[in-house]
């Protein structure tokens, strides 16, 4: 059984307009707000637009985070739904399939991010 932490996700959009998603793990809420406020300062900082976000208690796991260096570095993507207190985090087979969920998403607050982060099993 997958022990629960706290994963930091961070959505920016770039200049083309596509959602790029950054996970990062945390061991406890007060250490995931604070890592959270930073990051959104240094994208501020850098002009990199957050279109959302947050911490939440989850049991996915994803491979470390690493600055892009570059859109072909975006190799995974993700179909997500932000909530108040909860975040679904679904993966896709690639970007078309990621964009028609979304586009086909009932609420119509179903979102497609690329990552260079993969999902572990």
């Amino acid at each position: 059984m997958k022990t629960a932490l706290f994963l930091l996700v961070l959505l920016t959009r770039n200049g083309a307009g596509d959602i790029h998603a950054a996970f990062v793990e945390a061991g406890n809420r007060d250490a995931c707000v604070a890592r959270e406020r930073m990051v959104r300062a240094l994208f501020a900082g850098s002009g990199i637009p957050v279109v959302g976000g947050g911490c939440f208690e989850s049991t996915l796991r994803f491979t470390p985070f690493r600055h892009a260096e570059g859109s072909r570095r975006v190799r995974h993507f993700y179909t997500i739904r932000l909530g108040e207190e909860r975040v679904e985090i679904l993966p896709a087979r690639d970007w078309a399939s990621c964009l028609r969920a979304a586009r086909l998403d009932p609420a119509g607050d179903l979102l497609c991010a690329g990552s260079a982060q993969r999902l572990l099993r």
